[in-house]
């Protein structure tokens, strides 16, 4: 149950870290229109300048999502509803991303040191070099370009995901539920297993079970999941039923689904899985979600949600997931009190006020 990172450190995570030549790949300068700002977000004396090559990304990212895949809508008569609905969702999540930037500001964590530098050099190479890799340098600016981004915004991204990184071990140590070892390095939270009990019994934290789909399988993957969704709710109220249902028509490991997924209201990336979040802290016991699209780089996701019980049995035999989620929720509100407070502290540019959302494409980047 490790923390969801940036999509990008997941691609490239991917590939065996085996040893790369050595060898920089000469980063591909922005355009001027890419590198213009957008708006800026500030945080104290803090402030971060959301360039227009990031609102292009996450704009292309979540437009369909919006618009129901039709682009005459950024034009229409009700296009200022549709321009509003997708410039909050991008506020939002250029806010997730640089509240990760703050946090490290706060904890005295460089994410443009040397360091990092390197370990970005690293990933780059490795995703071109290693087994399973890209294979040429093109090869990986094609597919960074098919994911809707530039050089820019993949090295602004990796920096979020080492930042992640960062943030949960000095908050937490080195506490992997998902790979615990006989010494652990203890990060500035301290905890009892009393303070992860009464957590667990809050309305801090659900338990669901997921049927998880990866939508590019299907040739119609919303009418697959909503088959799903049916057969869920067709025996909803019966937990072993439901896990019988997701094993069987999704991807969902089964040692999770007999398990179930506890989700905190901040323990998950809100920048990938907010809409997730939200679905779970919806649901009434025994309800089904509605199917959650989510973009994480590597593939089109769409979950199902159940809203299970808890117990006490499910919390001794879980003890050390839900631990990890009781910290990596204490952690995700210190990063969404700094997200909510750049969010609010958002100024709009004159770039902003020009744009023509019908014309974002990723296209403009190689115009002459």
């Amino acid at each position: 149950m490790k923390r969801s990172i940036a999509f990008l450190i997941a691609i490239f995570l991917s590939f065996s870290l085996v040893a790369c030549s050595g060898s920089q790949y000469e980063p591909v300068p922005s355009t001027d229109e890419e590198a213009s700002t957008v708006m800026t977000l500030t945080l104290g004396d803090k402030e971060y300048e959301v360039k227009y090559e990031l609102y292009r990304a996450l704009f292309l990212t979540y437009r369909d999502e919006v618009s129901g895949g039709d682009n005459s809508v950024w034009q229409g008569e009700d296009s200022d509803a549709y321009i509003q609905k997708i410039n909050t969702l991008i506020l939002n999540r250029c806010a997730a991303i640089y509240s990760v930037f703050a946090v490290c500001e706060d904890i005295g964590y460089d994410l443009y040191s040397s360091e990092v530098d390197k370990q970005v050099d690293e990933y780059v190479a490795s995703s071109i070099e290693s087994e399973g890799g890209y294979g040429s340098y093109e090869g990986y600016l094609a597919a960074l370009h098919s994911m809707n981004l530039n050089w820019s915004v993949q090295d602004l991204l990796l920096r979020y995901g080492i930042g992640l990184s960062a943030i949960d071990e000095y908050y937490i140590g080195d506490f992997d539920a998902d790979n615990l070892g006989e010494s652990i390095k203890l990060g500035e939270l301290t905890y009892t297993r009393e303070d992860v009990k009464a957590y667990y019994e809050s309305d801090e934290c659900v338990r669901v079970l997921r049927a998880h789909i990866q939508a590019d399988a299907y040739y119609d993957p919303a009418e697959h999941a909503q088959t799903v969704k049916d057969r869920m709710e067709s025996v909803a109220g019966n937990e072993s039923a439901v896990a019988t249902v997701i094993i069987n028509t999704g991807l969902t490991a089964p040692t999770e689904v007999i398990n179930g997924y506890v989700i905190g209201r901040n323990n998950l990336d809100a920048l990938y899985y907010g809409d997730m979040t939200e679905a779970a802290f919806g649901l009434s016991r025994g309800e089904v979600s509605e199917p959650i699209r989510v973009h994480n780089g590597e593939a089109d996701i769409i979950f199902i949600l159940y809203r299970a019980e808890k117990s006490d049995e499910h919390f001794d035999n879980c003890y050390t997931e839900i631990a990890y989620v009781y910290l990596t929720d204490k952690v995700g509100k210190i990063i969404k009190e700094a997200a909510d407070g750049l969010a609010s502290g958002v100024q709009y540019t004159a770039a902003f006020e020009a744009l023509d959302y019908a014309a974002i494409t990723m296209n403009e980047a190689t115009q002459d």
